[in-house]
């Protein structure tokens, strides 16, 4: 059995890592030993990546077989598994019962069987849930789900042999990243969005159709946030208060109506941008997609006569 803590360490290695660790196991002078109990195989039917992203952090590609989405490894290390044939390692090992190194290489390469087992059943899991958004990009595509609905939907499909919760979860998809089919990168766990994620796509999206229209011609005035909840329920189906529309609209950076009426090209190189984040290191590490970008850094202790926003890209 493995250790809780030595299974999380292990479960948030950085990509990179996972493959040298994997490499120097199968190239340990112990490992020769094994070969009479073990068989290395593939967890997944699909052929790893030819071309390797240049970011560390891709777990993989987003692909289309037919109408299903499918999965491409870019490492055929995170594809792995080490099949033992326990009856003959356990014989094996009573031989060896003195020699520790040879039974930390064992428990090393269960390791990795419980990383990428866990890592396959939980990128199916992910591709069947936001399916419609891997087809079409578009983020209002997403579905609501949480790490702790994703890990139970894991657990419900009988298909990962280890254990899955969400505290696992979470820690295997904290630095995982993946390749869509149109070549964008994105975090694995930004397909897990939180209703409140999904409201700020729903607000931001009414009040683009609002400018357009105001744009064209076909609208006179900003819609109220009144009038938003009403459009995003009519468009999306969900019910959002007054209230929640406001606090969103102020998140998003997007001014009250009667401020939208007087500006009318009101962050429109900004309209795209996250909720303002905290400048820490687990933020950057959480937050900061993989892909290069343009960024926003405020600060309130700017002196009066200097910039208190700045842009790097």
């Amino acid at each position: 059995k493995l250790g809780r803590i030595v299974v999380a360490r292990f479960l948030e290695l950085p990509l990179r890592t996972l493959e040298r660790r994997v490499r120097s196991f199968e190239q340990a002078p112990l490992f020769e030993a094994l070969q009479p109990v073990v068989r290395i195989t593939r967890i997944s039917c699909e052929p790893v990546m030819k071309a390797r992203p240049v970011q560390g952090n891709v777990l993989g590609e987003v692909r289309w077989r037919g109408a299903e989405p499918s999965f491409h490894y870019v490492c055929a290390a995170f594809d792995r598994v080490y099949l033992f044939d326990e009856e003959r390692l356990a014989a094996l090992l009573a031989r060896r019962r003195d020699d520790l190194e040879f039974k930390r290489l064992v428990s090393r390469l269960r390791l990795v069987n419980t990383r990428n087992r866990l890592t396959h059943t939980l990128v199916q899991t992910l591709l069947a849930a936001q399916t419609e958004y891997l087809r079409s990009g578009d983020p209002l595509r997403l579905r609501p789900l949480s790490q702790a609905e994703l890990a139970a939907r894991i657990r419900a499909s009988g298909a990962c042999p280890v254990i899955a919760d969400a505290s696992r979860v979470s820690r295997l998809m904290r630095r995982l990243a993946l390749r869509l089919p149109g070549g964008k990168l994105v975090l694995a766990h930004k397909l897990c969005p939180k209703p409140r994620d999904l409201h700020r796509n729903f607000v931001a999206h009414v009040v683009k159709r609002e400018r357009a229209g105001m744009v064209e011609g076909g609208q006179s005035v900003p819609l109220s946030d009144r009038e938003i909840a009403a459009a995003v329920e009519r468009t999306f189906g969900a019910r959002l208060s007054r209230r929640l529309v406001a606090y969103v609209r102020r998140d998003l950076g997007i001014p009250a109506f009667r401020a939208r009426a007087r500006r009318t090209e009101y962050l429109s190189a900004t309209a795209d941008f996250s909720p303002l984040l905290p400048l820490d290191p687990e933020t950057l590490r959480r937050q900061v997609p993989p892909a290069p970008g343009v960024y926003e850094i405020r600060s309130r202790l700017a002196a009066p006569d200097t910039a208190s926003i700045i842009y790097i890209g």
